[in-house]
């Protein structure tokens, strides 16, 4: 987030925005610091129809951040952010609809809500100049709701005689995290020293059940007494204590090591019912319930290592290597989704990264960042397609086993008219470019037909590229992207089935250009996305907002005009 303003006790900054299918974007936000007391605060307002059918949607955000310093040595700040918003959904599609038209849509009941609340409360104080404390008090209270018609075979058209699915999630969640800094000398040379301790204290409630036969954003339930597939709340506890040490070995060479320790208690509580088939759609009736607590503690220590060399003072090289770590929970294990299962003996993911590269530092005209990368996940999460009971194919995310995957990423840019001609102050002209070539591969698994494979979603070309023109105060710039083809599974499934939700996603270029102009306190902005119209897609989704493909925005424009005061 912007900081607030120092110099003024109040700025005001006006962005209005209209675009293709009927976007408008109005963003309003004020700033100023008066004696002790900053503060920065927007609000915007969103709405556009889509290039979709039934994807129009509107969107509000509202943010303020108030911080008072007490004096030199200590500031208390508060963060709050409010947002909701409500976006009709035009579902997935299957291959060869997204061949025949990737702008149609076959679901006009699919709604989706968001009603979010994020707050954070900050105490910093320095005791000195080699000593610091930091104290972040955080939370969420929110919710998130959907409901649609999503059978299995995205082609289905909807009549609307079924009962849709709805499916809401409510989260309160908070935490606190503390952090102390210490400098100081250690055999004669500058080191640092922070050690930390985080809690965090997550319930989650997630029901789901029969909505409305209606077209409407409704989202109650046809009997919540009765018609319920599963309801279940998730207490997650987990406490961590962290350090990490800056050593200088010398002036060019130092050394950061750092570990963590993590204490994680997963748990749910709920039950689960299944549907009793019949011929007739508004003829639901369910199975018994089946409660099903379930808790998983665990506690680990994971660490890591970098290394830092200044040859010189425009460049550093650099090289890490880290555990890696990440934790499951339950609080998606029992969403009935006709698409798609999750293992229920799903295993927390496990492995180490390293990397080893160089950059530059304190550079006016250039700048590059070269790496090489190695990742390893001993019990990769993702996902296979195979099939159900009913010979149905769907997406199960299981443990797939060992993925290995390595690459090299590099940034760089240049402003080639200043390094030609350093004291041209008006002209600039940068080239920059962002590549990453990364091989991807399944080196052990117990599933048949695995070992081998590519890892899903990872291209094994991902190129950004382009030109930024400035002159004085009109600046343009034009962006090439290219991906290569990406699998959606571990099994690699080229052509998508009935729902979609596996197959291959195939490459796509894409070109982006931009102006603006700045006059006084008035600025103009105008970008054309996706210049060739070009039709592509980026993910297969498995539940909402598909199943099914969800094609990307084909060319679309937008004009901004910004006041400042």
């Amino acid at each position: 987030m912007k900081k607030p303003v120092k110099d003024k006790p109040f700025e005001l900054t006006v962005r209005q925005s209209a675009g293709s299918y009927k976007f408008y974007n109005s963003f309003t936000s004020a700033s100023g610091t008066v004696g002790k007391v900053s503060y920065y605060t927007f609000f915007q307002y969103k709405k556009g129809d889509g290039f979709r059918g039934n994807s129009d949607f509107n969107s509000y955000t509202g943010y303020a951040n108030i911080n008072y310093q007490f004096n030199e040595k200590t500031k208390l700040g508060l963060d709050f952010t409010h947002m909701n918003y409500l976006a009709h959904q035009p579902g997935g599609l299957t291959d060869d609809m997204f061949t025949e038209d990737p702008t149609q849509s076959n679901r006009e009941r699919n709604w989706f809500k968001v009603n979010w609340n994020l707050y954070a409360l900050h105490f910093d104080h320095k005791f000195n100049a080699n000593n610091e404390f930091n104290l972040r008090l955080f939370g969420l209270s929110a919710n998130r709701y959907t409901v649609g018609f999503r059978p299995n075979r995205v082609a289905t058209v909807d009549d609307g005689s079924e009962p849709r699915d709805l499916i809401k999630g409510d989260f309160e969640n908070w935490g606190a995290e503390g952090r102390y800094l210490k400098r100081y000398n250690l055999f004669n040379k500058p080191s640092v020293l922070l050690v930390g301790v985080r809690y965090y204290h997550g319930l989650n409630h997630s029901v789901q059940g029969f909505g409305s036969l209606g077209k409407d954003a409704d989202f109650n339930f046809l009997d919540p007494d009765k018609l319920i597939l599963n309801d279940y709340r998730f207490p997650n506890r987990n406490v961590s204590v962290f350090a990490e040490h800056i050593l200088h070995i010398n002036e060019k060479f130092s050394v950061i090591p750092g570990i963590r320790f993590e204490y994680i208690n997963t748990k749910a509580n709920g039950f689960y019912a299944g549907k009793i088939p019949s011929n007739i759609p508004t003829d639901i009736e369910l199975g018994e319930r089946t409660y099903e607590p379930r808790s998983n503690q665990r506690q680990f220590v994971i660490a890591g290592l970098g290394l830092s060399y200044k040859p010189i003072e425009s460049v550093n090289v650099y090289a890490n290597l880290s555990q890696n770590y990440r934790s499951i929970t339950f609080s998606d294990m029992r969403i009935a989704n006709p698409s798609a299962e999750i293992d229920p003996d799903l295993q927390d993911e496990k492995g180490y990264s390293f990397d080893v590269g160089i950059r530059s530092q304190q550079t006016k005209f250039y700048a590059y960042d070269v790496s090489g990368f190695y990742l390893n996940y001993n019990n990769r999460i993702g996902e296979v397609q195979t099939y159900d009971a009913s010979e149905r194919i769907i997406r199960l995310r299981t443990n797939i086993g060992q993925a290995v995957i390595i690459g090299v990423e590099s940034y760089a840019e240049a402003d080639f008219l200043r390094l030609l001609k350093p004291e041209e102050e008006d002209w600039s002209a940068v080239l920059f470019a962002n590549t990453a070539f990364i091989k991807s591969e399944y080196r052990k698994s117990e599933i048949t037909a695995i070992k081998g494979n590519e890892v899903e979603f990872v291209p094994a070309l991902n190129f950004k590229g382009g030109l930024r023109l400035g002159y004085k105060n009109l600046k343009g710039s034009f962006q090439f992207t290219h991906l290569s083809d990406q699998y959606s599974d571990a099994t690699n499934a080229i052509k998508g089935d009935a729902s979609a939700v596996v197959g291959l996603i195939p490459a796509y270029t894409i070109m982006d250009a931009s102006m603006s102009y700045e006059y006084k306190r008035y600025k103009l902005e105008g970008s054309v996305n996706n210049l060739a119209n070009a039709y592509y897609f980026t993910r297969r989704a498995t539940g909402y907002p598909g199943p099914g493909i969800l094609p990307s925005d084909n060319r679309t424009f937008y004009l901004t005009l910004q006041v400042k005061l």
